[in-house]
């Protein structure tokens, strides 16, 4: 499992059961933005330069785990 997959099915368990706070909202946000960083001229390449294998599923993961990120935090309540 990549570390988008895992981002995601954590992201998922808190959809499907609730029972997350803000913090743990923000430390998956941390992790896919160390990841988003990766990102050069639309593609994560790979130590040797070569560009890494599957871009077009893990931009669908990076882009769904964003989306579940954005409905999460709405459902925070405000302070």
């Amino acid at each position: 499992m990549t570390k988008v997959e895992s981002i995601c099915v954590r992201l998922k368990n808190f959809t499907d059961n609730g029972g997350f706070t803000d913090k743990d909202i923000e430390k998956l946000q941390e992790e896919l933005h160390a990841i988003d960083e990766q990102w050069v001229d639309g593609a994560i390449k790979e130590a040797d330069g070569s560009i890494a294998a599957g871009q077009a599923e893990l931009s669908d993961l990076i882009n769904e785990a964003h989306e579940m990120i954005s409905d999460l935090l709405d459902q925070l309540p405000e302070n």
